[in-house]
Order: structure tokens, then C-alpha cells, then sequence
């Protein structure tokens, strides 16, 4: 009788087990589909928030072109780290460009969030930031190799080696304000005689 009870307790686990294992894998099979869902609903949404480096790139051209109509670009070097090299026929330069679109609707300002591999900010001569506001409009920070790599030792690296900048025009004044800075980078805004002194 005993046999007859350990065979029934065996018989009966087995079918809690293959019924638990059910549920767990069709549990698995839903969370799997809404991740997917939530993946492309994250994807179609940033994809339609982005600021292109494309459109960033011929604003910055056409920027450029109107200060010193001599200057030739080229698209940059993916292999060389560079978005856009600019000559002046003598000297050659390459460029990071990074960009943003505004977050801060409910603050009112013009606000962008980039983030750069830390080793990337030393490769250029110059790194430019740009953001587009609710209105529209561009607003170019141009930054020279060592004041880039002096704002970025005094931010904290996250675990992957990116810095984050966030980029906040409050009251005329361009401050970032991540990693308690307050760094006033006022003096790289719009400063497109920057260009003309790196070459």
C-alpha cells in the first residue's frame, strides 16, 4: 500500500511539475512579447525625437561657410572618429559632432542630454554640441580639445566610460548641471571664430 501511495505522491508531483512548467514558460513566452513591444515603442519614439548628426553636420557647414566662406569640409572618417574635417587649404582638422534634441519642455529652456566615450572627446580639435530647441532652432556649443577634456575630467564616468553633458540655457546662460558642476560654458556658444583658431 505504501508503493501504491509513493507511485500516486510521484505521479502527482509530476503533473504539478509539468503544469508549473507550463505556466513558467508561457509566463516567459508574455514577458519576452512585452519587452519586444516596449523595445519598439522606445525605438519608434527616440528614433522620431533625434536630432540627426546629418542635419546637425550641413547646419554646421552652412554656419561656417557664412563666417569664412574659404573653408572646404569633407563628411568626416567613421574609422577616423571625425563627423567633419574642415581646411583651410594649409591645415586639415576633424571634428565631433553630437547632438540633441530639448528635454526640459516643462522647465521652459532649451536643454539637451549627450553623452560621449571620454576617449572619444580627446581625438578631435574640436567638439560641437548641438541642440534643437521646441521652437526649432539649433544651438551650437563649439568646444577646442583641452577645454573639452578639462569639463570632462571634472564630471564622473559612468560604468561603460561615457560622460553625460547636460546642456541648459537658463536666463542667457548655457550651463550643464549634471554631476553637480554648474559649469558655465557660455563662452563656447555660438563661438564659431573657435573653428578659424583650431585650424
Amino acid at each position: 500500500m505504501s508503493d501504491d501511495l509513493e507511485l500516486k505522491v510521484v505521479k502527482w508531483i509530476g503533473k504539478l511539475s509539468a503544469e508549473f512548467d507550463a505556466k513558467i514558460d508561457a509566463l516567459k513566452a508574455e514577458v519576452d512579447q512585452l519587452k519586444s513591444q516596449i523595445e519598439n515603442q522606445q525605438q519608434a519614439g527616440s528614433e522620431g525625437e533625434k536630432l540627426s548628426v546629418t542635419v546637425a553636420r550641413e547646419y554646421i557647414k552652412n554656419k561656417i561657410s557664412m563666417e569664412f566662406p574659404n573653408l572646404v569640409f569633407t563628411n568626416g572618417s567613421r574609422a577616423a572618429g571625425t563627423k567633419l574635417t574642415i581646411s583651410d587649404g594649409t591645415n586639415t582638422i576633424g571634428t565631433l559632432i553630437r547632438t540633441s534634441k530639448s528635454h526640459r519642455i516643462q522647465d521652459g529652456y532649451p536643454s539637451g542630454w549627450i553623452n560621449v566615450d571620454k576617449e572619444t572627446l580627446s581625438q578631435n580639435p574640436l567638439t560641437f554640441f548641438v541642440i534643437e530647441d521646441f521652437e526649432g532652432e539649433f544651438h551650437t556649443i563649439i568646444v577646442p580639445r583641452e577645454q573639452i577634456k578639462q569639463w570632462a575630467a571634472k564630471k564622473n564616468v559612468d560604468s561603460s566610460g561615457k560622460v553625460h553633458f547636460y546642456l541648459n540655457l537658463i536666463k542667457g546662460q548655457w550651463i550643464d548641471d549634471r554631476d553637480n558642476l554648474n559649469y558655465n560654458f557660455t563662452h563656447f556658444a555660438e563661438n564659431w571664430h573657435l573653428v578659424k583658431e583650431a585650424l
